[in-house]
């Protein structure tokens, strides 16, 4: 049975109908999908954004607070060299104004000595004698002589006067410095045993000068 030429012209009319459709239905359904994707793009977009200007914010903070505290510690320093500059200054200043303080030296321990009046002298200085751990004897000896010849006899003799002291003054006894009478005593028994040396010497008088030094 053979189709009526109409009845097929309707029935390719409406397939093509539901083809076009169809087609219309996929690509609307394809927009849908494109949107829905589009939509969390932009989303993680936004986002991704968002974390890199926290993190670029966060590199200034610190970078700021960096700089400040290196500002802080620089002007720190700088106020503390001018500190210790302007302390120097005025330390300097005030050494300069004020002259150095001289320590004065312990004050001896001297025995006062009676007046001479001979008119030629023969010095031996600097004898040194330890009395015990903390106490040093130091002496200065004057030989008094009437005429210059005997002077001169002594300088020849020199060192014998020195051993003859040194000797003498290595043993001398506390008590004998202890009073001025006591010590007077002294010098005149030394004063004799010289005379009696064979350095044909006749000294008119002797002074010792002791000083007792503290350690």
């Amino acid at each position: 049975m053979e189709e009526n030429p109409k009845e097929t012209q309707e029935k390719t009319e409406e397939l093509i109908k539901e083809l076009l459709e169809d087609e219309k239905d996929d690509k609307a359904e394809k927009e849908k999908v494109e949107t829905q994707e589009k939509v969390p793009k932009s989303s993680k977009s936004l986002i991704f954004l968002f974390l890199i200007i926290i993190v670029v914010l966060l590199l200034i903070g610190g970078l700021f607070t960096t700089y400040k505290i290196l500002t802080h510690k620089k002007e720190v320093s700088e106020s503390q060299k001018v500190s210790n500059i302007t302390n120097l200054s005025v330390t300097e200043k005030k050494t300069e104004e004020e002259p150095p303080k001289k320590k004065a030296p312990p004050q001896p321990k001297t025995l006062s000595q009676s007046p001479t009046n001979y008119p030629y002298r023969l010095e031996l200085k600097n004898f040194l004698f330890p009395l015990n751990e903390n106490t040093f004897l130091k002496c200065d000896i004057y030989i008094y002589f009437k005429t210059y010849e005997e002077l001169k006899i002594a300088y020849k003799n020199d060192l014998i006067l020195r051993k003859f002291f040194t000797e003498k003054l290595k043993n001398i006894q506390p008590l004998n410095l202890q009073s001025e009478k006591n010590f007077a005593e002294y010098q005149k028994k030394l004063l004799e045993d010289l005379k009696k040396t064979n350095t044909q010497l006749n000294p008119a008088n002797i002074e010792i000068e002791p000083i007792l030094l503290k350690v």
